[in-house]
């Protein structure tokens, strides 16, 4: 786990980001496969503003075929429910930080600028150490839990909890709730049909003063819808972008799947009533 000096494969630190980072640049590990970057860049130190070391430059190409090989595995092997296998290849991950504990510190002063002294806490033994409590975690959490005998009209009741997977329950309710909504969900009685909108209203909101002030209270607790709407369209004309062009150089297909929140926001609102 040694740092690789560009200077060792003679490239200088003066190359620029994106240059060839010759022998010395550091390869993907990608479903288990070395893979070589076609473009690196220089990793620096803060305290010193000089490059140490260069990284390969992951692709957007790169990200996917990661993603894809962790869904495989999720979906196609024992990973996620074999504890046993989880809990050994926990161990291994976990003896090979602290077999490099050492190196690992310094590499994160140089490479992050955190003191030594933080290395010692949060920068570094804590996160090595919680690599560790989920490993044992695995093999301790009771997914079965014993809970007092009852008695109920002179029978003694003997009860206790089964764990499951959280997504696993939410999922299963989550469809046992819509069947029973959309075969015997009914809207009762007294349900008043919503009224068509009406231009004419739009400026007694302006001129009532109770509602007046209502909507601008609700209008004023939805910061998060408001960061939302802008985040998105931000993010998505980004990533779908041509690399390095960023959002300025999206397409009209780019843009268009930009605008999708708020499209789907307006016809949301739009059929609600609202």
């Amino acid at each position: 786990m040694a740092v690789q000096d560009s200077a060792a494969a003679g490239v200088g630190a003066e190359q620029g980001p994106g240059g060839d980072g010759g022998a010395a640049a550091r390869r993907l590990l990608i479903d288990g496969q070395l893979v070589q970057a076609e473009r690196t860049f220089p990793s620096v130190n803060p305290a010193t503003g000089e490059v140490f070391a260069w990284a390969p430059d992951a692709t957007a190409a790169h990200a996917q075929a990661s993603v894809a090989a962790a869904r495989r595995a999720f979906d196609t092997t024992s990973w996620p429910t074999d504890v046993e296998f989880r809990t050994r290849c926990l161990n291994q991950f976990y003896q090979a930080l602290v077999d490099n504990k050492e190196e690992l510190r310094e590499l994160t002063i140089t490479e992050v600028g955190a003191p030594r002294q933080l290395t010692l806490a949060n920068q570094l033994d804590v996160p090595i150490e919680i690599v560790r409590y989920y490993a044992d975690l695995l093999l301790t959490y009771p997914l079965t839990e014993q809970l007092p005998d009852t008695q109920v009209r002179g029978q003694t009741h003997r009860r206790w909890v089964e764990k499951e997977a959280a997504g696993v329950v939410a999922a299963g309710l989550a469809v046992v709730g819509g069947i029973i909504a959309w075969r015997f969900g009914d809207l009762g009685p007294y349900h008043a049909s919503v009224p068509r909108f009406q231009w004419r209203h739009m400026g007694k909101a302006l001129r009532v003063r109770s509602l007046r002030l209502a909507n601008a209270g609700y209008l004023g607790h939805m910061w998060e819808l408001y960061a939302m709407w802008t985040w998105v369209p931000a993010y998505l004309l980004t990533a779908y972008s041509p690399p390095g062009g960023g959002a300025a150089a999206a397409g009209g297909g780019e843009r268009l799947f930009g605008l999708a929140p708020q499209t789907a926001a307006a016809l949301a609102a739009f059929a609600g009533g609202d």
